[in-house]
C-alpha cells in the first residue's frame, strides 16, 4: 500500500468522521430516543415541563409504578401506592389535595354561571334568547358533570407512536391530564391558531423547506473544506516526514 492510498484513506475517514458528527451534533439525542424505544419494548415516552416552560423527553420504563427522574419519583397510577416511601406518598396526596382543590374552585366558578343564567333566564321575556340561555346552562351543566368525574383518580397516560406515554410538571409526581386545563377560552384560542395556520399559503412552506436545503448544502460545502483541507495538511506532513526519513514518497 503506498502512500498516497493512505492518504485518501485518511481522508475518507476523515469525511465520514465529519459527516458523523455533524448528524450527531443536529439530531443526536432524537437518535439516542429512537434507539432506546427500539431496544427497550417495555419503556415508555415521559414529557416533564418545568418552571421556564421547557418540555424535556425522557424515556424511562416504570418500575413498580414508579419513575425516577433527576433523583425524584414520580407515579405513573396515583391509584396504586401501597409501595411508596412515606416521603413520596405525603408528595402524592399533596398533589391530589391540590388537585381536588383545582377542581372544586372550577367547579364552584361554573355553578355560580349556572346560578346567574338561571336569573337571567326567568327576567327575560323573549323565547329564543330564553332558548339560548337554556342552551349555555346546559354546556356548563355537562361541564361541571365533566369535572366532577374527574376527580376521580385514573391512571392520566396518553399514547404516543402505540405506546403509553406520560406527562409531569416538575417536582410534581402525579401525571397531568391536558383536558383538566381545557377550558373555553383554550377552545377559541386553539381555533384561531388553527384559522391562522390554514390561511397561510403553502408558498411559505415551500420557501422554509428551501432555506433549509440550502443551510444543509453550506454545511455539506464547509465539511468538504475541512475535509480538503485535512488532506492538504496531511500530505503535507507526509512530505516533510519523507523527507526527514529520507525516503522516495510517491
Amino acid at each position: 500500500m503506498n502512500v498516497i492510498t493512505v492518504v485518501w484513506i485518511i481522508c475518507g475517514v476523515l469525511i465520514m468522521f465529519s459527516m458523523g458528527l455533524f448528524v450527531l451534533i443536529i439530531s443526536g439525542r432524537d437518535i439516542m430516543l429512537a434507539m432506546m424505544r427500539f431496544f427497550n419494548k417495555k419503556g415508555v415516552d415521559v414529557f416533564m415541563a418545568s418552571s421556564s416552560r421547557n418540555l424535556t423527553q425522557y424515556y424511562k420504563t416504570p418500575k413498580e409504578n414508579k419513575l425516577k427522574i433527576n433523583n425524584l419519583t414520580y407515579i405513573c397510577n396515583p391509584e396504586k401506592t401501597e409501595n411508596l416511601q412515606h416521603e413520596d406518598k405525603l408528595r402524592v396526596y399533596s398533589s391530589i389535595l391540590a388537585r381536588d382543590q383545582r377542581l372544586d374552585g372550577r367547579i364552584s366558578a361554573l355553578q355560580k354561571r349556572v346560578d346567574n343564567a338561571e336569573e337571567v333566564k326567568k327576567a327575560e321575556g323573549d323565547e329564543k334568547a330564553r332558548a339560548m340561555i337554556s342552551v349555555e346552562i346546559e354546556r356548563m351543566k355537562h361541564m361541571i358533570g365533566e369535572l366532577q368525574a374527574k376527580k376521580n383518580l385514573q391512571q392520566q397516560n396518553y399514547f404516543k407512536d402505540r405506546r403509553p406515554a406520560f406527562f409531569y410538571i416538575e417536582g410534581d409526581p402525579i401525571p397531568k391530564d391536558f383536558h383538566e386545563w381545557y377550558s373555553g377560552l383554550d377552545s377559541k384560542i386553539l381555533d384561531n391558531l388553527t384559522a391562522g395556520q390554514i390561511s397561510i399559503p403553502p408558498v411559505n412552506v415551500i420557501q422554509n423547506e428551501i432555506k433549509l436545503l440550502k443551510l444543509l448544502c453550506i454545511a455539506a460545502a464547509g465539511a468538504a473544506c475541512i475535509a480538503a483541507f485535512l488532506e492538504f495538511r496531511s500530505a503535507g506532513n507526509i512530505k516533510v516526514l519523507c523527507a526527514a526519513l529520507k525516503v522516495v514518497c510517491k
